[in-house]
């Protein structure tokens, strides 16, 4: 939320007083790029993959549209974990788009290239052909051993022993993000 505010607004977290995910509100008094534009004549749109951007933060202030419309994928409530698709914000951005007649401005957010790194077939395994479980792969152990990370990683990546595979799958979760966009971009 913090780096959204900052990109929506060009100020500082220090200036634009969002410090963290949860628990902080856009002061009014604070100016966004959508009510700037909107004032200017263009159509603001907004399609969002995460609950961090929910306009009950005010992030989305000066839009027209604003879908924020997601949920949480399994029964996790960690906050990572409520999100949508990249698949279907680009749906819900590209069916906004194509009714626009003028200027517009269109704030599109993907939450895929975060953890965790979940990308579908065939992305899932563009970058990693090993076995990722293999009981020879040892780079993960610092992981496993960990009281911060392992149960986070135990939830969405169970048994993987290569840290070769996470890097893969985020890198995979660029590629799908890529492949969502240019269906937006693709008129």
């Amino acid at each position: 939320l913090p780096s959204h505010a900052t990109i929506l607004t060009g100020l500082l977290p220090a200036d634009h007083g969002l410090r963290d995910n949860v628990g902080f509100t856009l002061a009014p008094k604070v100016p966004t790029l959508a009510s700037v534009l909107k004032k200017n004549g263009y159509a603001t749109g907004g399609a969002i993959s995460a609950f961090v951007l929910r306009h009950e933060t005010d992030i989305s202030r000066g839009f027209d549209f604003y879908d924020d419309e997601v949920e949480p994928i399994g029964a996790s409530t960690v906050i990572g974990r409520v999100q949508r698709d990249g698949k279907e914000t680009a749906r819900v951005a590209k069916s906004w788009i194509d009714r626009q007649q003028g200027p517009f401005f269109c704030f599109l957010h993907y939450w895929d290239p975060h953890t965790p790194y979940l990308p579908p077939p065939p992305f899932d395994r563009m970058f990693y052909t090993g076995d990722e479980t293999a009981p020879s792969h040892h780079s993960m152990d610092a992981v496993w051993e960990s009281p911060w990370f392992a149960n986070y990683f135990r939830e969405w990546m169970p048994g993987v022993r290569d840290i070769e595979f996470v890097k893969a799958q985020y890198d995979a979760s660029i590629a799908y993000s890529d492949a969502c966009l240019a269906h937006v971009f693709t008129r």
